[in-house]
């Protein structure tokens, strides 16, 4: 998966400097330069969760006449966190931490907005099977939430899977809590409890505290999915 990184640039002087390329990891783009700034927008390929150096910078140059070319690097002293990759077949979220299912006894029908594909784990009830055969795949209706259900995500809650993938499925949950409105917490090993809130600050403390976890596996867990 590929990170999206924007780069801000800003000049000493007013004068104007077109083509300008920028590269990091393979990946280059032009900017045009002036006394106001530029901004360069970037893919830098990932392959672990984590914190991930940035890697050196090039800027480079074949203006004005196309003839040389100068360049230049920089080594960026900042690192980016990368999240964890969500599972992409997780079950359902479990239940709210006082036992209570908070699930609206109403169906959301089969209008296509409340429809998502089928994951491991959705009870048989929920299938959409009308909808179904007119899209060729499985669908489920989603069932709205009452926000008083609060969540704890918690380690324990995916005993038995491999250690990577125990982390891709409360990445998941952490998304898929948060894309219903709802609250929730998140309890690691060896860790305080992050405690229940909703909103893009809490889920990227969750998202955070699941991509630090240690690369490798204790003794006592499956390391492979």
């Amino acid at each position: 998966m590929d990170l999206h990184l924007r780069i801000a640039l800003g000049a000493a002087d007013a004068r104007v400097r077109r083509g300008l390329r920028v590269a990091v990891g393979g990946h280059a783009t032009h900017v045009a330069l002036d006394a106001s700034g530029a901004s360069a927008e970037l893919r830098l390929p990932t392959a672990h969760r984590g914190l991930l150096p940035l890697p050196r910078l090039e800027l480079s140059s074949v203006q004005p006449l196309g003839l040389a070319r100068a360049w230049g690097y920089v080594w960026p002293a900042q690192s980016l966190l990368v999240y964890p990759a969500p599972e992409t077949q997780a079950p359902p979220l479990p239940m709210p931490a006082d036992g209570q299912d908070h699930a609206q006894a109403a169906r959301s029908g089969d209008d296509p907005h409340h429809l998502r594909g089928y994951r491991h784990g959705d009870p048989p009830r929920t299938v959409a099977w009308k909808a179904s055969a007119r899209h060729d795949s499985l669908l489920v209706r989603d069932y709205e939430q009452q926000r008083g259900g609060e969540l704890l995500l918690d380690w324990q809650q995916t005993a038995g899977l491999p250690y990577e993938q125990r982390i891709r499925r409360l990445a998941r949950w952490v998304d898929d809590a948060e894309r219903d409105g709802r609250r929730y917490g998140l309890q690691l090993p060896a860790q305080p409890p992050i405690a229940s809130d909703r909103g893009p600050p809490h889920r990227h403390r969750c998202l955070r505290a699941l991509a630090l976890l240690p690369q490798d596996p204790p003794a006592s867990e499956p390391a492979h999915g």
